[in-house]
């Protein structure tokens, strides 16, 4: 699509509330928790500390959700219809061991109830997330919770309105670094530049380094606050 942010269909707008339906391999392949903890996390900042306009909320039916989030441990075939919209099935070619998601928006032809043009409104999403996420080097192992927490909650952005064109490079809607220092998997983060850096001596000399900042704790910056207010201001 476009790098414009296109909105949800209206009628979905104006509840202010995109419902997820957390398919079974999610719960299969340990995703749950960090989904169920990034809702959390999503809906305290919608409505205490960032007022985004929208919240999300579970919901079993697949069929009926806003937003349908699966595990994969591989490339897939994937496609989706209903009686209005129809999302082409396409191999998906998809890696199941890295840490990195994925969210496909299924976008469709609208009449504006108010003007009676046609225009094109996002009226589903589906988010795939790496089935056996590894971390990188010698002894790679799964990567833990916080990890996991990073990126079910990049994914739920994305299905907020947000494309790849609309990324940021310093909060957690950014490309962030994996960090995995030891074998404890609660001790993983990711770590995005904040775009400062700091003076450090190495070796005797005096160098620039970047300022880090780790997650968890999520957070998100003004830019990515404000593109999601705008796709869900009444």
């Amino acid at each position: 699509m476009a790098k414009e942010i296109i909105p949800w269909v209206d009628e979905v707008k104006k509840t202010r509330k995109l419902t997820i339906a957390l398919d079974e391999s999610i719960g299969k392949l340990s995703w749950a928790k960090a989904f169920k903890n990034g809702i959390d996390r999503f809906n305290e900042f919608s409505t205490q500390t960032w007022k985004l306009g929208v919240t999300y909320e579970e919901t079993a039916n697949a069929t009926t959700a806003n937003v349908v989030a699966q595990a994969k441990v591989g490339g897939f075939r994937f496609g989706w219809s209903n009686d209005k919209h129809k999302l082409e099935e396409k191999d998906m070619k998809f890696d199941g061991e890295s840490v990195h998601g994925l969210c496909s928006m299924l976008y469709g032809k609208v009449e504006n109830p108010a003007t009676k043009a046609i225009e094109t409104r996002l009226v589903k999403a589906f988010i795939f997330v790496p089935g056996k996420p590894l971390t990188s080097g010698k002894g790679s192992r799964l990567i833990g919770e916080p990890v996991r927490l990073v990126i079910a909650v990049h994914e739920m952005i994305h299905a907020c309105g947000l494309g790849d064109e609309h990324h940021t490079t310093d909060d957690v809607f950014s490309w962030p670094r994996s960090r995995f220092e030891n074998e404890d998997p609660n001790d993983d983060r990711v770590e995005v530049y904040t775009g400062q850096r700091k003076e450090v001596i190495i070796a005797g000399q005096k160098r620039s380094a970047p300022v880090m900042a780790s997650m968890p704790p999520i957070f998100l910056n003004k830019p990515t606050q404000d593109k999601i207010r705008a796709l869900w201001t009444v």
